[in-house]
């Protein structure tokens, strides 16, 4: 098939209605556009969410601490204790974020402060007795929710609140973050298999960062290939969908490809919107093609056709 993209129209009309994982399933059965995938809606939600948090964040954590200063009970601790699940403070008009987000930036310092945080197994130097987390020390939510046996979190029924949070949370818990590293692995896993399948020789970016090479793409093509009647000099894979924003964030990385390797081809495997910009040194696909041509067998069989 050719390359397929969603409609920029058909994304603005459903921006609005899509905050959770449920709202995807309900559009998708609604509007049975062949373009609209669920990976496709999935990834558009967590690159929004994610834009989202950075963008609010910081207001957000900075209001909540003026309100628990001046009224204590107002603490997402003391709620928690008081038996509000986190996921539905998660879900009030004054935070508007994703569970996880709120135990990173909000209940684990309310925790801290209360001296009821140890700092995880993991993170503690070698021969290191456990230890009570410093004032500006980071800690890794990933090793607090999984530190069963240690119990990071000294209040138990706060522990279970978030351990419940988190587990519940499809867009920003450790466990979210791990899929989406390895589905962008698997992408990359996928195009190798293509690209040796066509016969087609490349570089890996690990082997490229071998050889101390800056700005390194997935695959570089020793051999370019020919697309649509364009050069390809490497092969950017990127597991998600793009709208205009994630294209554009990733433009200069683009362009440093380009003016290092010449032109190439990035392919968003859970589809595009319409209308990115045009740049006649960067083909936007979202699958591999079934039928490549390297350079070399062009111009070897253009030499054939003039001996003939």
């Amino acid at each position: 098939r050719r390359w397929m993209s969603v409609s920029r129209n058909l994304l603005d009309a459903i921006e609005g209605e899509i905050e959770t994982v449920d709202d995807v399933h309900r559009v998708l059965a609604r509007d049975p556009d062949e373009s609209l995938t669920f990976e496709c809606l999935f990834s558009l939600l967590a690159t929004r969410t994610t834009s989202r948090v950075r963008r609010t964040i910081h207001t957000i954590v900075h209001d909540h601490e003026r309100t628990a200063a001046s009224c204590p009970e107002k603490r997402l601790v003391t709620r928690m204790r008081q038996g509000v699940p986190l996921s539905s403070i998660a879900r009030e008009r004054d935070y508007k974020l994703p569970a996880s987000e709120l135990v990173r930036k909000i209940v684990l310092p309310e925790l801290r402060d209360e001296k009821k945080l140890l700092v995880p197994r993991e993170q503690l130097r070698a021969g290191e007795k456990p230890r009570l987390v410093r004032d500006g020390e980071k800690l890794k939510l990933k090793d607090i929710v999984h530190e069963q046996e240690q119990r990071c979190i000294a209040d138990e029924s706060v522990r279970q609140s978030v351990l419940e949070a988190v587990d519940s949370d499809r867009l920003n818990s450790p466990a979210s973050d791990e899929a989406r590293r390895l589905i962008g692995l698997e992408c990359e896993h996928v195009l190798m298999r293509k690209l040796i399948a066509a016969g087609v020789p490349f570089n890996t970016e690990s082997q490229l960062k071998a050889q101390h090479a800056a700005k390194t793409p997935d695959f570089e093509l020793p051999i370019p290939i020919e697309v649509d009647g364009r050069i390809v000099n490497w092969i950017d894979s990127k597991g998600t969908f793009a709208d205009h924003s994630v294209h554009a964030e990733c433009a200069d990385q683009y362009r440093a490809y380009v003016n290092r390797l010449g032109p190439g081809m990035v392919i968003y495997w859970c589809g595009f919107s319409s209308g990115l910009p045009e740049d006649d040194d960067v083909i936007v696909v979202d699958h591999f093609p079934a039928q490549v041509v390297t350079t070399r067998a062009a111009s070897e069989g253009a030499v054939g056709r003039l001996l003939d």
